[in-house]
């Protein structure tokens, strides 16, 4: 956050990979009108631990949302590894 205040209530979308990116950044980011996407890491303890060791079928997506505006996507791209994303910019998910 001390990168962002030149950034922030801009509308503006920051990207981040899994060591960054969480629930409560996502929230912060959103109060002050800037997006947020990026892929967020299964281990965190706001990721409840069902999501995280779910296996679905290869190539399925699976779309969470809360109150927030933040969208949590499952996307089984291998067969033992699911990558979650985490985006508070985007209301549905389209995986070609």
């Amino acid at each position: 956050m001390r990168l962002m205040p030149s950034y922030l209530n801009k509308g503006r979308n920051v990207t981040t990979d899994n060591f960054f990116t969480s629930a409560n950044l996502a929230r912060i980011l959103k109060a002050n009108d800037t997006g947020i996407v990026g892929t967020i890491s299964r281990t965190r303890n706001e990721i409840p631990a069902v999501l995280a060791m779910e296996r679905a079928h290869l190539h399925e997506t699976t779309l969470l949302r809360n109150g927030d505006g933040a969208n949590l996507t499952v996307y089984q791209g291998k067969f033992n590894r699911n990558v979650l994303l985490l985006s508070t910019l985007h209301s549905t998910i389209n995986i070609e």
